[in-house]
């Protein structure tokens, strides 16, 4: 390291956001490249300051009385992901650190159908990506790329006469018989949540989100070339032309 674990231990946040984020990233990724070897306290401290570093570089500052104590609600997309740097691979963090690589806000989504039934896939190894329906092709992740979840979006639209698919439609709070289901979520057979109410998504009478969102008290980290699953149970049958769109919310990383 070019700055000591004890310098990064007792710095001052203020003079470590004069760092770029590839540097920053770095010494995160150095911090947890040591394993066992250090002192505890040091790193813990280090490792902090780090993350409110990042986290005012983004526009939102971390109190440090929060920060230091490990939490991280107040962090933004971007550092909720550097902070999980230690799950990835080694060879992924160094291509990050070199500029290779880049983080981005991102949103996965998908619009299907849903009339006259009580279960949907919402992403699928045979879907076709198209303006208006997916982003997702064959429902399988970029390769090389890993996608933080930070967030979840379900809205649902009736479509008049004649409207033959779900491209123009006006999406809004989500029906009935959706939130008063239930959702599982994960990647191929990994399961993230696992028989879940829907009805966290029924938050039309509040302010401070957008309709049918629900930010993750949990983020879940998707790993490159597995397939989105994202599976629906109704309450009952769906009405006639009634359309759905999900959206799983997030940060993802992509060549630079």
């Amino acid at each position: 390291m070019s700055i000591s674990l004890g310098q990064l231990a007792g710095a001052q946040v203020e003079d470590l956001e004069t760092l770029s984020d590839t540097e920053l990233i770095g010494y995160l990724a150095q911090i947890e490249g040591l394993g066992a070897q250090g002192d505890p306290s040091a790193k813990a401290n280090a490792k902090a300051r780090i993350t409110a570093a990042m986290a005012r570089k983004s526009g939102k500052a971390v109190p440090k009385s929060n920060n230091l104590n490990g939490e991280t609600r107040f962090l933004t997309d971007k550092a909720l992901f550097e902070n999980r740097l230690s799950q990835l691979d080694a060879a992924f963090v160094k291509k990050l650190k070199n500029g290779g690589l880049q983080i981005c806000d991102w949103s996965f989504y998908a619009v299907k159908p849903i009339a006259g039934v009580t279960n949907v896939k919402m992403f699928e190894d045979g879907d076709i990506t198209g303006i208006g329906q997916t982003n997702v092709v064959q429902g399988r992740m970029f390769p090389e790329d890993h996608f933080l979840a930070t967030s979840l979006r379900v809205l649902t639209a009736v479509a008049g006469d004649g409207v033959a698919d779900g491209k123009s439609l006006a999406f809004g709070a989500p029906a009935d018989v959706v939130v008063n289901g239930e959702f599982k979520l994960g990647q191929e057979s990994t399961v993230y949540m696992e028989k879940t109410s829907a009805n966290i998504f029924a938050n039309s009478n509040r302010t401070d989100t957008n309709i049918g969102e629900v930010r993750l008290e949990a983020p879940k980290m998707f790993y490159p070339q597995r397939t989105l699953r994202w599976e629906f149970d109704f309450a009952a049958p769906a009405a006639a032309n009634t359309w759905m769109r999900v959206e799983i919310r997030g940060v993802r990383t992509m060549k630079a």
